[in-house]
């Protein structure tokens, strides 16, 4: 399983993929810092089977990245999943 996590805090991307590689020993991990380099990374054809985004990231939104990838790719991206850190503890929506 290909999984990206994008998370321009880098304690809180480390965190989220330990968590991932506890749930999923076998994933292949890509980690990203920059909504710009995720979204680069798709158009050149990388493909992922889960992608985890902060939504409030220092160069794009990670809701407005995913709108944009699923109306390009209708079929092969569903499954994105979306992160908020507040006050210290991690939300997933």
């Amino acid at each position: 399983m290909r999984i990206a996590v994008c998370d321009d805090e880098k304690m809180e991307r480390e965190s989220l993929c330990q968590e991932i590689r506890r749930a999923w020993a076998d994933a292949e991990i890509e980690e990203f810092e920059s909504g710009v380099r995720i979204h680069e990374q798709i158009r050149k054809g990388a493909y992922y089977d889960i992608v985890f985004l902060d939504i409030l990231l220092d160069d794009s939104n990670g809701i407005e990245i995913s709108r944009k990838e699923r109306a390009a790719n209708k079929r092969r991206y569903n499954n994105w999943m979306f992160q908020k850190v507040m006050s210290g503890r991690q939300h997933s929506v």
